[in-house]
């Protein structure tokens, strides 16, 4: 369900995510969800680790390498790992945020794409998340 939800914030919202048709953007598939320990021991072999964001958006501007977004649906909060992920993203120099709902994220993709001042893209997140 919850990699349903993310598939559609991408896809189906042609006209928002135009600026990003040529872009390398891409999806991070974790499978995460409930599973049996078989699964979860042959996942975490394949290098699937907890809290990684969904999003990624390898282009650098303003200064950072590239661009991480973690998506969140409805009133979803952040894990710790999630949480951890991103200071880790942002201390090695990525724009790394937590967006709620694929709106918050196509402006922040346009801040980051767009506008000289990534600050401005933090006062936009933090804006839409009064």
């Amino acid at each position: 369900m919850k990699a349903d939800i993310k598939r559609h914030y991408l896809s189906g919202q042609r006209t928002t995510w135009t600026v990003c048709r040529n872009l390398n953007i891409c999806t991070i598939s974790q499978t995460g969800g409930k599973r049996d320990k078989r699964t979860a021991v042959a996942l975490k072999r394949q290098g699937v680790k907890a809290g990684v964001p969904d999003i990624c958006l390898p282009v650098a501007r303003n200064g950072y390498h590239g661009l991480y977004i973690e998506l969140k649906a409805g009133k979803n909060k952040a894990t710790k790992n999630q949480e951890k992920w991103q200071v880790f993203l942002n201390d090695q120099g990525y724009y790394a945020v937590i967006c709620y709902g694929w709106r918050e994220a196509a402006k922040v993709i346009e801040e980051y794409l767009l506008k000289a001042d990534n600050d401005k893209a933090a006062a936009v997140l933090q804006e839409m998340g009064k």
